[in-house]
């Protein structure tokens, strides 16, 4: 499986993978040769459209663990310092809900992979001083968590801003990465959400473009309605 697939993360400087969001399959689509259930599927974005962070299929209590706060100030610490050596290394997180994966087989050495589950979706504002627009995030726990970054000065923490459910759908259309052909894959996800401020309707699509060992282009796009 690419491991592209499994966690779709681009907030500041961990942004660790990409990911899509296509149409569904055709109603002709070639039969299912395998199934794969993943257990680290899940998304975690920096809405740039709304200053928000988006966690599907995962928590922030879930995923701010003392191991993986430990990780990212050593990750900032790395990043002030230079960028010298190996950055640090990320413990392993676990999604909310295992995501089953339907591989078709459209021609020898040719797999596409789609998966559409129910997922928790969570919407979180950044900590005081944090945002997209100012380009000065670093990593998802400790621009929420209300410290300012490296030390254990309280500033105003991020606050939930709305939770529910929502439709995750994922398409690759090169699982194994095999090419010679270009790949598209992506993600939808279509949520209904409630906070402190009324209902929305909330949806992230992304969509990515790779030719074997090159990425070539990604897009995104975030949507919230008050409903």
């Amino acid at each position: 499986m690419s491991h592209r697939r499994r966690v779709v993360t681009t907030l500041g400087c961990l942004g660790l993978l990409a990911a899509t969001a296509l149409p569904a399959l055709p109603a002709q689509a070639a039969p299912v040769t395998a199934t794969v259930t993943v257990d680290d599927a899940f998304m975690l974005l920096a809405d740039e459209d709304n200053d928000l962070v988006a966690f599907a299929n995962v928590t922030r209590a879930g995923f701010c663990t003392a191991e993986q706060v430990a990780a990212e100030n050593a990750f900032l610490a790395w990043l002030v310092g230079g960028e010298v050596g190996d950055p640090p290394e990320f413990p392993l997180a676990l999604a909310d809900e295992p995501v089953t994966f339907f591989v078709h087989e459209l021609g020898p050495g040719n797999l596409r992979a789609t998966a559409t589950t129910v997922v928790g979706v969570d919407l979180w504002t950044f900590e005081a001083g944090k945002s997209t627009t100012a380009g000065n995030l670093v990593a998802p726990c400790i621009d929420t968590d209300g410290l300012l970054d490296g030390t254990a000065v309280p500033i105003a923490a991020g606050t939930l801003f709305a939770s529910g459910e929502g439709t995750w759908s994922m398409k690759d259309n090169d699982w194994e990465g095999a090419g010679p052909r270009a790949n598209v894959w992506g993600d939808l996800l279509s949520a209904r959400l409630s906070g402190p401020g009324g209902d929305y309707s909330y949806s992230i699509q992304l969509k990515n473009l790779a030719r074997p060992q090159e990425y070539l282009r990604g897009a995104s796009s975030y949507r919230l309605r008050p409903l």
